[in-house]
């Protein structure tokens, strides 16, 4: 068997580069066509649960009722003082780095 002679590739010669369109206001151009209708919202497969059961018992607090954030209620007493400690220990690292 006889191999084919080697056949010179041709330089590869690309088309010139498209320039990006300078048109202003693509986002107002109106598309053609019809418009999709919205898909239809799912159907829940069971009702929806309640939101929350109501109290069998209810109990007598005194007081105003804790804020999301704190169930306790104790951090309106000593919320400022994590504020405090976080200031003090920051100004000791920074005294104790300027040495």
């Amino acid at each position: 068997m006889a191999t084919p002679p080697p056949v010179a590739e041709a330089p590869a010669v690309l088309p010139p580069a498209k320039a990006p369109s300078k048109s202003k206001n693509k986002h107002k151009r109106k598309r053609s066509g019809k418009k999709k209708s919205p898909a239809p919202a799912p159907e829940p497969c069971s009702p929806p649960a309640p939101i929350a059961p109501e109290p069998t018992t209810v109990e007598d607090v005194s007081g105003p009722a804790p804020s999301a954030n704190d169930l306790s209620g104790s951090g309106r007493q000593y919320g400022r003082w994590g504020i405090v400690v976080q200031t003090a220990a920051m100004a000791a690292l920074l005294l104790s780095l300027a040495w």
